[in-house]
């Protein structure tokens, strides 16, 4: 049985990717621990789904003290254990990973959950910027293969990387939740005839959050649509604020929920929101989970016509697009679906029709196929 190891340089409370690759992996017949980091109330090692987590590094408030000393003791522990290939998420954890696959001379997996190169980084140091990004680059060279979250990303990493091992593997949910739910319209009395237009996620700005809600304005005197905000953030307060101060009547606000319970919420709205903003070439070339979300639930969407997002839906006729921060644009998409009853049917269909395809189990089998390819050379 092949000894696997997964780091991330996070406490591991709750990422969807790294759970359903490992899981996968388990299942398979790998044997696979995740290197994290400590964190106030995790313990040292626990086990999931029979992955087993070990959290390294210093309780202290210092965060660069607790990533140095994590990364040391994840160096020095693996010098006693066996390892057959290094999985890296991000590029915060692909040094450590580097360093492991070289002295235990094991095949190193650099698994890009974004177009970090690219991405909005805010008040971040531009020097410190730099020296990550050529960091990046002259280790993720060094990489057996690389995993990136949508064809775009990927043939862009082929250039800038100059490595021809990329694959695509979309970050879509593994979990289930047979039946049908209507918790929404339980919870704050909605209408049975109004179509419940939900956006779920982090509440930022950069989610095009404010987009979906100035559209939620706009239309608050029709009596055929309720909008939903799920989730926490930086602008939670902003929209709860704007809920009360504009006596919005079809606008809603629900915190998170529990990970276990997120598919019976999307299951009881009608129609996916996802407005993210062209801030940069990551936001342009990405698949959100939240997309992929709404598709497993079985709903049709309306997302911002941003370049792999788009094609995605318009390709497979599962949804809506809008042209990107124009609240006027969200507004006439969310009018046609609502105007025409055909138009959610056909779509709702067509989810339902991708949805034997578009699967984690399909992304599962190109993960294990390169494991397989990686463990057979060495």
């Amino acid at each position: 049985m092949a000894k696997i190891v997964h780091v991330l340089m996070s406490e591991y409370r709750v990422d969807s990717r790294v759970r359903n690759e490992t899981s996968s992996l388990v299942e398979y017949g790998f044997d696979v621990d995740v290197y994290c980091l400590s964190g106030k109330g995790l313990p040292k090692t626990e086990s999931r789904d029979s992955v087993i987590i070990k959290r390294y590094g210093l309780s202290t408030k210092f965060r660069s003290l607790l990533f140095l000393s994590a990364c040391i003791s994840m160096l020095l522990k693996s010098m006693r254990s066996k390892i057959d290939l290094v999985h890296a998420h991000d590029v915060n954890a692909l040094p450590v990973a580097y360093f492991l696959s070289v002295i235990k001379n094991i095949p190193l997996i650099y698994d890009s959950h974004e177009l970090w190169s690219q991405a909005h980084h805010k008040k971040r140091n531009i020097f410190i910027l730099k020296i990550v990004e050529k960091l990046e680059v002259n280790l993720a060279k060094r990489a057996r293969a690389i995993i990136a979250v949508s064809d775009g990303i990927s043939n862009y990493l082929k250039c800038y990387f100059k490595n021809v091992n990329v694959y695509t593997i979309r970050n879509i949910p593994s979990y289930t939740s047979p039946g049908e739910y209507d918790l929404f319209r339980d919870e704050f009395g909605i209408e049975k005839n109004r179509i419940i237009f939900l956006y779920q996620g982090l509440m930022s700005e950069t989610r095009g959050v404010n987009t979906i809600i100035q559209a939620a304005c706009e239309l608050n005197n029709n009596n055929d649509v309720a909008f939903i905000f799920m989730g926490d953030g930086p602008m939670s307060s902003n929209i709860l604020k704007t809920i009360l101060s504009l006596k919005l009547k079809n606008v809603y606000y629900k915190g998170a929920v529990p990970q276990d319970d997120l598919i019976k919420y999307t299951k009881s709205s009608d129609v996916g929101l996802h407005a993210i903003k062209n801030t940069c070439l990551n936001h342009d070339l990405c698949l959100p989970n939240k997309l992929f979300e709404y598709i497993a639930a079985g709903k049709p969407v309306i997302v911002s016509n941003l370049t792999e997002m788009s094609e995605f839906v318009l390709k497979n006729k599962v949804g809506l697009t809008f042209l990107e921060g124009s609240s006027d644009s969200l507004v006439s998409s969310i009018e046609t679906a609502v105007s025409n009853k055909d138009v959610i049917d056909s779509m709702r269909a067509n989810v339902n029709t991708i949805n034997a395809t578009v699967n984690w189990s399909n992304e599962s089998k190109i993960l294990i196929s390169i494991y397989e390819d990686l463990l057979c050379e060495s």
